[in-house]
C-alpha cells in the first residue's frame, strides 16, 4: 500500500502540531515496514535531517504556502502522480483527491477559549 502523510509541521509549526505529527510518523514507521510512505514536508525544510529514513520512506518537499491551500490543491496532485492508496491530512482535507483520505484535527481548544 502507498500511504501519503501531511508532515509539513514535522520541523516547523505549532508546538502541539509538531508533537502530533512526529508521534504519528514515528509510530506508523516503527510498526509498518511493508507499506511505502510518502511524507510531504515544506521545501524550506529540505536541508534538515529527517530522523526516520528507512527504505520504505520517501520525502516529498512541497512549496511553502498555507496549510489549507497546500492540502486542498497541491497534495491531491501528488496523490494522483504517486498513485497513493490513502493520504493522511492534518486539519484540512481535499475534495479533489482520488485516494482514500483521513483527516484529523488535533486541537480545537481555541473554540472554547478564543
Amino acid at each position: 500500500m502507498k500511504i501519503g502523510i501531511d508532515a509539513k509541521w514535522f520541523f516547523e509549526g505549532p508546538p502541539s502540531g509538531k508533537v502530533v505529527v512526529r508521534n504519528i510518523i514515528k509510530e506508523l514507521l516503527a510498526h509498518n515496514k511493508k507499506d511505502t510512505f510518502f511524507l510531504f514536508l515544506n521545501k524550506s525544510d529540505e536541508n534538515k535531517e529527517f530522523p526516520f529514513l528507512y527504505r520504505n520512506v520517501n520525502l516529498v518537499y512541497i512549496s511553502n504556502i498555507s496549510n489549507a491551500l497546500s492540502n486542498v490543491l497541491i497534495l491531491p496532485i501528488y496523490s494522483r502522480k504517486l498513485n497513493l492508496d490513502i493520504i493522511l491530512y492534518q486539519n484540512f482535507s481535499s475534495p479533489f483527491t482520488r485516494s482514500k483520505s483521513i483527516n484529523y484535527v488535533h486541537y480545537v481548544l481555541f473554540l472554547d477559549y478564543p
